[in-house]
């Protein structure tokens, strides 16, 4: 069971991967979205997604919409992680994301 929980997490990571988007609302600032899904495509909604900012560690909590979606407000540039807890699933997160101008 573990195994098949870490594997549903590594898929959504990967999509989280896929999905993440710098997207400029200004020069300093960005945003990052993605979408929680399962190894069978099928999406997570209502999971808990917190975006930490690595360098004064301030949180953002969020949570993933019907269909797995989910956008932060526009972020200052620099470091972040992402991490994604559900019931039922194993929590993934994933460190070094760093977000630059455009």
């Amino acid at each position: 069971m573990e195994r098949k929980l870490f594997k549903t997490w590594a898929v959504a990571g990967l999509a989280l991967l896929c999905a993440a988007s710098l997207l400029a609302q200004r020069a300093d600032r960005a945003i990052i979205t993605g979408v929680v899904q399962d190894p069978t495509g099928a999406f997570i909604p209502g999971a808990s997604v917190t975006i930490l900012d690595e360098g004064t560690g301030v949180a953002t909590d969020l949570e993933s919409n019907a269909a797995g979606a989910y956008n932060s407000p526009p972020l200052v540039l620099g470091n972040y992680s992402v991490r994604v807890e559900s019931a039922g699933f194993k929590t993934f997160q994933r460190t070094g994301i760093l977000l630059v101008g455009g």
